[in-house]
């Protein structure tokens, strides 16, 4: 492998393989809606690797976040908590765990915008199924789908079913939740969908409250239909602390789920989302528009690399106030050429303006985490402030061939304009040092992807499909909006991919499975690191990761490298 000062290729071969366990009435495949692309697919005529959860999976597996909705999905890890906090968690999609890897869509618009996917204001109520597509998305979605989608669909307005949950748990936890579809007349349709929950988590002090309020609607508006969604959440957070390590080991001297923040740690989130959309079957083609605000007020602290036994300094922490706007827009265009060709022409604009302000102070904690102080009642030794305004512009064309009833092939190209703008600025406790600096960075990159299926074999419900693609990608690294006064804008991170695989249905269609390979090269990947005890981001100078997996339909089999095995299995009966 050649290693250059400025970036190192790192190589991934993942191997999935597997045969499926699902027990269900035999169905109509279903149409996969903006996730693999703009252009709808069914399932076995798609040429990417996508799993679908309906609600009647969410409702038997009783998932109530995507940690829970996505354990059985191969090729996702979805672990709970993280840098969001308790409500929150970290997806890794081909084995790679990073901030904005993947592009989290609500209802076929990002979520998250231009930063990191707003995982924490994920609420499953009301949700109809959520499709999960492995490898990148970069006709479409462009710089912010560099490894995968997960796209979660409510149903529609009108549609959504009438039901009320209610559920109690361990440690005080409690869930109260409503679906309802008012009866109304005329062209006019509308749904409700509200939760109320408190979580809380064995570490000490670890919790969540959440308050969430979901409204749709939608109209027939001359020869086309109009929409609107709005989504607000109010979550309170009490988060955990990360297990420190001395060496290569975790610390003997911690126990589990010991916390070190501050006693007034928080990290709480209110979002606000408003979607509007429009859709024609005419020369005016689809438009869709997204526009977010998020807050977010954060207290935390770490124990620094060389932490004492608490009788000294042995930590640093921050308060920060966090504001993130969002807009989304995309137009597009469907035409259909003959019989078996469609044309989709489009293009869309994501704008993020993001800002932060922090004050940062170190403490002393004793390992166990007993005896934290309050944020309050340190001194403050620096000031902080950072913006960040992105913009991210694309034109794209998709074209998807019939070439046979058996045989589909796809192709897109996209041209991807990104400007970035970063400025920070830092002062210190007294006043006496301050400084300031800015950066941008402005990329035009060509991406595109390439993809076939063909059906091989068709019996009744019964099926034999292959399929192969290859994308080429990349992204803006993460803008980091953390506590230090950072204006650099490292490198973008570039991938190139491919795939082939089999799927199949058996048995009249009640047994699903699929084997594929695949592999994925990148450049730039983003890393970690410390800088005077708090968190920041660097670009990574050499890297190589080698994972396997497989899945079994709605049952897999994950292999981590020379390290563990996991299995699970998992059927789902039905009429």
């Amino acid at each position: 492998m050649h290693t250059s000062k400025l970036s190192v290729l790192s190589v991934a071969i993942l191997l999935a393989t597997g045969f499926g366990v699902s027990v269900r009435a035999a169905t109509e495949l279903q149409a996969i809606e903006v996730t693999s692309g703009k252009l709808e697919h069914d399932l076995d005529r798609t040429s990417a690797s996508v799993t679908v959860v309906d609600a009647a999976d969410l409702r038997a597996r009783g998932a109530r976040d995507l940690g829970s909705a996505l354990a059985m999905v191969a090729g996702v890890e979805a672990t709970p908590g993280g840098d969001g906090g308790p409500a929150s968690s970290v997806p890794a999609l081909w084995g790679l765990r990073e901030f904005d890897a993947f592009l989290l869509l609500v209802d076929g618009v990002p979520w998250g915008g231009a930063f990191v996917p707003a995982l924490a204001s994920i609420d499953l109520t009301g949700v109809e199924r959520i499709e999960v597509m492995r490898g990148a998305a970069p006709v479409s979605y462009g710089a912010t789908a560099f490894v995968g989608v997960i796209h979660v669909i409510h149903y529609a307005p009108g549609a959504v079913p009438d039901r009320i949950e209610f559920g109690l748990g361990s440690r005080g936890s409690s869930r109260a939740a409503l679906t309802w579809s008012p009866k109304t007349t005329g062209a006019v349709a509308q749904s409700f969908a509200a939760t109320l929950e408190r979580q809380a988590l064995a570490a000490d002090r670890a919790n969540y409250d959440r308050a969430q309020l979901q409204y749709r609607t939608g109209a027939e508006v001359g020869s086309g239909s109009l929409g609107f969604d709005g989504d607000v959440s109010i979550l309170k957070q009490d988060p955990a602390s990360p297990f420190p390590r001395e060496g290569r080991q975790l610390s003997v001297r911690v126990p589990i789920d010991a916390k070190h923040n501050p006693s007034d740690a928080e990290q709480d989130e209110n979002r606000a989302a408003f979607r509007l959309h429009y859709q024609q079957d005419t020369a005016l083609g689809a438009w869709s528009s997204l526009l977010a605000h998020t807050d977010n007020d954060t207290t935390k602290g770490f124990l620094r690399e060389d932490f004492s036994d608490g009788s000294s300094i042995n930590a640093d922490g921050f308060r920060q106030n966090r504001n993130i706007d969002d807009l989304y827009f995309d137009t597009h265009l469907v035409k259909q050429i003959g019989g078996q060709t469609r044309l989709l022409v489009g293009a869309d604009y994501l704008y993020g303006n993001g800002q932060q302000d922090s004050q940062n102070f170190e403490y002393a904690v004793r390992p166990d985490g007993h005896q934290s102080p309050s944020s309050f009642s340190r001194p403050i030794d620096e000031f902080t402030d950072s913006r960040v305004r992105r913009h991210f512009l694309g034109d794209y064309v998709e074209v998807d061939y019939a070439a046979s009833e058996k045989w589909n092939i796809d192709a897109g190209v996209r041209i991807n304009y990104t400007d970035e703008k970063r400025g920070g600025a830092f002062e210190s406790g007294d006043g006496s040092e301050s400084e300031s600096s800015a950066e941008s960075r402005n990329t035009t990159r060509l991406t595109g992807a390439l993809g076939t299926s063909c059906r091989f074999w068709q019996d009744a419900g019964d099926d034999l499909v292959g399929y192969a693609n290859y994308k080429n990608t990349f992204k803006p690294a993460v803008a980091d909006l953390g506590p230090e006064a950072e204006a650099e804008i490292i490198k973008p991170e570039k991938a190139s991919s491919g795939e082939i695989g089999l799927r199949g249905h058996n048995l009249q269609g009640k047994l699903d499975w699929n084997l594929a390979m695949f592999y994925m090269d990148f450049n730039n990947l983003v890393l970690t690191q410390a800088v005077n005890g708090l968190p920041s981001l660097t670009n990574l100078s050499n890297r190589r990761d080698v994972v396997s997996e497989s899945e079994l339909g709605d049952a897999q089999f994950y292999r981590l490298p020379a390290r563990s095995l996991w299995v699970s299995l998992n059927y789902d009966f039905g009429g």
